[in-house]
């Protein structure tokens, strides 16, 4: 069950997008006037995509960026067409989409999914950052016991490393594991 809220000065808007949301999914779209609004109904019913209004009384980016340290959502930002000053600052409130305005029912579609696609690729990169920021530590950790490891046995680096992977192997834990465990140890006899 997913859930929309859309926070919006233009009756007719919230009403549009309130009767479309359901045919992409949104079983729930909550409706609402004000910032202060939105942000108490996004902090309690945790929706998965929010549509703001750029434009005073609303102030979406302002709203977006508040939320962004509440709740973890979708954001699509309504501006309009011409507003390129605001388009340049929505960067740093990480609004996935845009819907220019005045938007027609078939413009709708097309930025939902755009803003959904921009947040799965901003998740999976992410992902990715996280995933070789760890490998990169575990090298350095290795690259560490090997320097130890040639330096202490006047190695070479090519066969400290095979030692270094052939004793992990025949104690069956991983290299970093091993290295941390040579590190430890090195630094405890100093």
């Amino acid at each position: 069950m997913q859930t929309a809220l859309v926070c919006d000065s233009d009756d007719g808007f919230r009403e549009e997008i309130k009767e479309f949301l359901p045919s992409l999914g949104y079983s729930t779209v909550l409706l609402c006037t004000t910032r202060g609004d939105a942000l108490a109904l996004a902090v309690e019913q945790l929706p998965q995509l929010v549509v703001l209004e750029a434009a005073p009384p609303i102030c979406g980016l302002k709203l977006a960026t508040t939320l962004r340290n509440h709740i973890d959502t979708k954001i699509l930002l309504t501006v309009c067409a011409s507003d390129l000053p605001l388009l340049k600052q929505a960067d740093n409130a990480k609004i996935d989409a845009f819907l220019a305005r005045p938007a027609t029912r078939s413009q709708l579609p097309l930025a939902v999914e755009l803003a959904l696609r921009t947040a799965q690729q901003v998740t999976c990169l992410q992902t990715l950052l996280e995933q070789t920021k760890n490998a990169l530590q575990e090298r350095k950790i290795i690259e560490r016991a090997k320097g130890l490891l040639m330096e202490k046995e006047q190695l070479s680096e090519e066969l400290a490393y095979r030692r270094l992977r052939n004793q992990a192997m025949a104690r069956r834990v991983s290299m970093t594991v091993l290295a941390e465990e040579m590190i430890s140890s090195a630094t405890k006899k100093r």
